[in-house]
């Protein structure tokens, strides 16, 4: 892994805030784990929402 290159990933609209990594590690009872996988998992489901939205917006152009 190469963590230099993960680092310098271009996230555009999607971040996490500092209350959201709070809000996470309390509803994991601070299981920096846990909370680190659902944060990955949350983006994950947003990136997958955005795809399918500009599929099925340039469907709609096209």
């Amino acid at each position: 892994m190469n963590i230099e290159k993960i680092a310098a990933v271009k996230t555009g609209r999607y971040s996490i805030y500092i209350d959201d990594i709070f809000e996470l590690l309390k509803s994991t009872n601070n299981n920096a784990f846990m909370a680190a996988l659902l944060a990955y998992n949350y983006g994950f489901m947003r990136g997958q929402r955005a795809e399918k939205a500009r599929a099925k917006k340039k469907a709609v152009k096209g």
